[in-house]
């Protein structure tokens, strides 16, 4: 009896292992395609491919000063033709980038300034020469597949050439302007513009539909922000990955005044961003975006002929980014 008994034992034991390891390879099965659903986004470019984008933001911003409030609303457009002319054997690739077009509408306590490259006026208004000098020009990068810019050259020639487009006689608000075109037209501001527009969002490690991912951004432009993005990846369909962006915006403590002649404007403020990014896969180019962002806080100005004032700002900006055949 007690040999049966150990004969049984052993078939009950073999049989649960053979269950066993037929349920393991069963859910194995079951694992590997969603394992294998998991995509890497990220750029994928060759040599030769060429991309326009179009990249637009609308301001509508309050702020209060000296008692009056004054609302500012502005939306600039700038178009662009990336044109592949090497891919390393990392993937990083280099980038002619040209100016292909500006657009801008400036309204400020009533007084409206309107300009179009693609519909140029007979005169350039005053307030637009320096974004109408860019067009045509162009500057170089280096940008690796996970979307951040390594390297920009060529961006001296541009604001010097804006510089000449903008005429301005008087010697100290000419030194004053050439300082603002190389924060806005520097090799930094490129690069941070640049990664925005193009990379910023890209995860780590390949992600499922429903996976989420952090992407902390640190911007000096328009205001010295920190961005917390959560990204999501919502969708992929017909070879496009459609990507939810939620975002906290708070001040960047790290960041120096900035300085607009005489005066240093400190900012404090605070946020959020939402929106969403379609990327084509096969190259990790953004078909589209769009993004609504609201801020409020303070802005404190020194140096300026009424001494250090603190000037209340809100309002709401606008991004949106197309990609143009």
């Amino acid at each position: 009896m007690a040999h049966h008994a150990g004969v049984a034992g052993r078939h009950i034991s073999c049989r649960h292992i053979v269950v066993w390891t037929a349920a393991f390879i069963l859910l194995a099965g079951v694992a590997m395609p969603a394992e294998a659903d998991k995509i890497t986004l990220g750029l994928h470019l060759k040599a030769g491919q060429s991309f326009n984008l179009l990249h637009i933001i609308e301001s509508d911003l309050t702020q209060t000063l000296m008692g009056q409030e004054m609302n500012i609303s502005q939306t600039v457009g700038t178009g662009y033709t990336f044109d592949i002319q090497e891919v390393g054997d990392d993937g990083t690739a280099t980038c002619k980038v040209t100016y292909k077009s500006v657009q801008m509408i400036m309204v400020i306590a009533g007084n409206r300034v309107e300009y179009d490259s693609t519909k140029p006026p007979a005169s350039v208004p005053a307030a637009a020469k320096t974004v109408a000098a860019l067009v045509g020009q162009s500057f170089s990068l280096r940008v690796s597949p996970t979307g951040r810019v390594t390297d920009v050259r060529g961006v001296e020639a541009i604001y010097e050439k804006v510089l000449k487009e903008a005429e301005v006689p008087d010697e100290s608000m000419r030194a004053t302007m050439e300082q603002q075109l190389k924060e806005g037209f520097g090799a930094d501001a490129i690069k941070e513009s640049m990664e925005q527009a193009i990379g910023a969002h890209f995860p780590d490690n390949p992600v499922d539909i429903g996976d989420s991912w952090v992407k902390q951004i640190t911007v000096a432009r328009p205001y010295p922000m920190n961005l917390a993005n959560t990204c999501t990846l919502k969708d992929r369909k017909a070879g496009i990955a459609v990507i939810d962006v939620s975002a906290k915006i708070s001040t960047n403590p790290a960041a120096k005044p900035m300085q607009i002649g005489p005066m240093a404007m400190a900012f404090e403020l605070s946020g959020e961003r939402k929106g969403q990014i379609e990327v084509e896969e096969a190259t990790g180019w953004i078909v589209g975006a769009r993004f609504t962002q609201q801020i409020s806080g303070t802005i404190k100005a020194e140096g300026g002929p009424e001494g250090t004032m603190s000037i209340p700002l809100s309002g709401k900006i606008t991004i949106r980014i197309e990609s143009k055949k």
